[in-house]
């Protein structure tokens, strides 16, 4: 008996047999849903599992701050600081406005974005290596990386900047694959996105060029001329942001790596020894092998343009090299500012272990293989980084202390380290809280983040008899870190009649001295 055979594609089963039903699918679903929805799914349950559980931090309680003011407010603020993210920041005060500004709701947009950008890897996984497995072995390896569910969970725009980036390289390969109008006109949309979400993802405009001139060979030197006027209007509504966030640039100066740091950085990228390996591994394959024959064409109708290593390359490395080299200036070499880079690291490795793998058998064993051991790995790692830092202060804590044994007309002061006043300002923000002893200005008034405090604090303390001291840092004297006038007062005037520690902080209950 003669046995009908399925049709299978290039790589093994992705080419249904009925081209109908085929046809009928891609008009309902225009993206190729498993190399998607799969990732984009096991992402989106990675960053959305335990969202709540990490108290806000002092970057998080930035974006609450600026998010909480009225427009009028943040635009002043904007002028001092941060000028860069006030697209993120107009976003998030629209999100709060609608959803709250819990820690679950804070987070939950860049959960959402990180979901989809593990879909796009997905995609242009499956473009890389024409097979459908490719994308899920991209995606699924994405969606395991630890740093993926750190900064999905992070109310910064981190994980906007990564799926920005993602989505601009796929509407280019698109442009490229069908040079009209609409699609040059869709990937100009895309490179201001780039720019508002993190002015280091612009970076990737180097990968797009080097893509644009692969292509001109095969679709003619107007596709250069079509880039260049898509580019060009898109970074028309970035450069004004460029320019007058330049003069801003110190408010990071903290940030000043040494050599450890540089040679740690491939590391603080994906925070897992396995990831770590199986990434870089396949990445440096597929540097190694670039030589080697072409890649096929994905799958599906008409020409695809191939997804090349040098232009994935470029991508990966030119930001890392362009924030060392402007790091006494700029102070911009950072990981989690890196963080984009992320994608075109795992999609060199996925173009890596398919060349390794050769036959559609074996590149199904490897892929399965090396995505259980990210995913046996992935426990531990994600233990460890989706935790706060080691030297954040635990001021979660510190307000459930000063909830529960609050009195009425008690006061709330602090030390100067670790920006306690706008942390308790977020966790007493929906109930009864004792009064800033020593506020002067308050942060709208001077167009920042943090308060002016009380020029004669004798006069400010005079009315309270208990006074709440938030002392956070390290070391045995919890007044360090706070003005002479102010410390020499209290510890004069006030006795300590109770010490509560915390991670990195302390809570004093001081009573006035009889």
């Amino acid at each position: 008996m003669t046995t009908t055979k399925p049709a299978v594609g290039a790589e093994g089963g992705d080419r249904p047999a009925n081209p109908a039903a085929d046809s009928l699918v891609r008009r309902v679903i225009p993206i190729p849903a498993p190399a998607f929805l799969t990732p984009a799914f096991v992402t989106l349950l990675s960053c959305l599992w335990g969202a709540g559980d990490r108290s806000a931090w002092r970057d998080e309680h930035a974006t609450w701050w600026a998010a909480s003011l009225s427009f009028g407010d943040l635009y002043q603020l904007t002028q001092h600081v941060d000028l860069a993210l006030t697209p993120y920041y107009v976003f998030m005060h629209l999100w709060v406005a609608v959803f709250g500004d819990s820690p679950t709701a804070l987070r939950l947009p860049s959960a959402l974005a990180m979901a989809v950008a593990g879909g796009l890897v997905g995609l242009l996984g499956r473009r890389a290596v024409g097979s459908t497995r490719g994308g899920l072995f991209a995606g699924l390896i994405f969606a395991l990386v630890p740093t993926v569910t750190r900064y999905g969970q992070e109310a910064r725009p981190y994980a906007f900047a990564m799926v920005a980036a993602l989505m601009s390289f796929l509407a280019l390969l698109r442009a490229l694959e069908r040079p009209e109008p609409r699609r040059w006109a869709l990937y100009g949309v895309t490179v201001p996105l780039v720019g508002w979400s993190h002015l280091v993802a612009l970076a990737v405009l180097v990968a797009h060029l080097a893509t644009v001139l692969r292509a001109r060979r095969r679709c003619g030197r107007h596709v250069v001329r079509a880039w260049l006027i898509a580019v060009g209007g898109g970074l028309a509504l970035v450069v004004p942001l460029v320019v007058l966030a330049r003069d801003q640039a110190q408010q990071i100066a903290w940030n000043t790596p040494a050599w450890n740091d540089v040679a740690a950085m491939p590391y603080m990228l994906f925070r897992s020894p396995v990831a770590t390996a199986v990434v870089l591994g396949g990445a440096a394959m597929a540097l190694a092998t670039a030589g080697r024959g072409r890649q096929r064409a994905g799958p599906g109708p008409g020409p695809r343009p191939r997804t090349h290593v040098t232009p994935l390359a470029l991508w990966a490395l030119v930001p890392f090299l362009l924030t060392l080299a402007t790091v006494r200036w700029l102070h911009l070499f950072l990981d989690r500012y890196l963080l984009f880079t992320v994608p075109a690291w795992i999609l060199l490795a996925t173009i890596g272990i398919h060349r390794l793998a050769g036959r559609a058998t074996a590149a199904r064993g490897i892929a399965t293989t090396l995505i259980v051991a990210v995913a046996a790995s992935a426990p531990s790692s994600r233990s460890d980084i989706t935790r706060n830092t080691p030297r954040e202060p635990d001021y979660h804590s510190v307000a459930t202390a000063v909830v529960a044994d609050q009195r009425p007309g008690d006061g709330l002061a602090y030390t100067h380290r670790l920006k306690p006043r706008r942390a308790l300002d977020y966790e007493l923000r929906d109930g009864p809280r004792p009064r800033d002893v020593f506020l002067h200005d308050t942060p709208q008034q001077r167009a920042d983040y943090e308060a002016g405090e009380c020029p004669d604090p004798r006069r400010c303390a005079s009315g309270y008899r208990r006074i709440w001291l938030v002392s956070a840092g390290r070391g045995d004297n919890p007044f360090s870190g706070m003005a002479e006038q102010k410390s020499r007062l209290l510890r004069k005037e006030f006795r300590t009649v109770r010490t509560l520690g915390f991670a990195n902080v302390q809570l004093l209950l001081l009573e006035r001295a009889p």
